[in-house]
């Protein structure tokens, strides 16, 4: 294990060290105007980025994370209390020192600490505007609550196959589950992607059947138990029937709002 993550720091250190000379290059470059400098290939970054915060994982080790992550509360305010605490925990990895260039343009950009104050201003009940809603037509008050469900239903596919289910048979649990068509079902990436954003579609697709998934975790020394994975995706269905028939309700109520 030891060797492992040496190798590993390795390869992380060598991808840092091209990215940085390639900012190096593109700051040598720049001459005047009000050019911002960004890296050419922030998709390589992005993804050095996770492999970093996973080495980290690994390098803590879990018994360390169990110890040191609060996880469990009292009522639903708690919640906020947490996340705040967990946040500061990562300020190391989430603080990145300012943008400025000589003769650049000033620009606006979001902080961790801008988001601890937000929360912060919900406890004490004020919604700033990077918690508030959006608003106006076909913006229903759990458009995202669905949007999550759908993408669970895509990831199970994927979850299924990779615990050695044959793909007609895992198609059919989910068809089961959710009350809908297969045929229907591979349709809705797109609307999740638009609802929830592409990035984390992709991650919570890329997580599911892969060696990090819960689901694929075997039993450790201590008899560790993972939930029958047809039943939790009865659950997961389950989750969308409500949230289907809470937007039905939802809507009436709107409806009724504005007669």
């Amino acid at each position: 294990m030891r060797r492992e993550l040496h190798d590993q720091l390795d390869r992380l250190i060598d991808a840092r060290n091209a990215i940085e000379i390639e900012r190096a290059n593109a700051l040598g470059s720049l001459i005047t105007g009000f050019h911002v400098f960004e890296v050419t290939d922030a998709a390589a970054a992005r993804k050095l980025y996770t492999e970093a915060i996973e080495f980290a994982g690994g390098l803590i080790g879990e018994a360390v994370r169990d110890a040191a992550i609060v996880r469990t509360y009292q009522d639903e305010s708690e919640q906020r209390r947490l996340l705040q605490g967990w946040l500061t925990d990562l300020l190391p990895v989430l603080t990145a020192p300012p943008l400025s260039l000589l003769g650049a343009a000033p620009r606006r950009e979001l902080t961790v600490f801008e988001v601890l104050n937000a929360l912060s201003a919900l406890g004490a009940g004020e919604t700033q505007a990077i918690f508030a809603a959006k608003t106006g037509k076909n913006r229903r008050a759990n458009r995202w609550s669905i949007a999550k469900a759908k993408l669970d239903a895509l990831a199970w596919k994927q979850r299924l196959i990779a615990l050695g289910h044959k793909e007609k048979a895992a198609n059919y649990e989910i068809t089961v589950a959710f009350g809908e068509q297969w045929d229907t079902i591979r349709r809705w990436r797109p609307q999740c992607e638009e609802i929830l954003g592409k990035a984390h579609v992709e991650f919570h697709l890329a997580h599911a059947g892969s060696s990090r998934d819960f689901y694929m975790k075997r039993g450790g020394l201590f008899g560790f138990r993972r939930p029958d994975p047809l039943q939790s995706v009865r659950s997961a269905g389950d989750v969308y029937k409500y949230e289907r028939s809470r937007s039905a309700e939802l809507s009436k109520r709107k409806s009724r709002d504005l007669s």
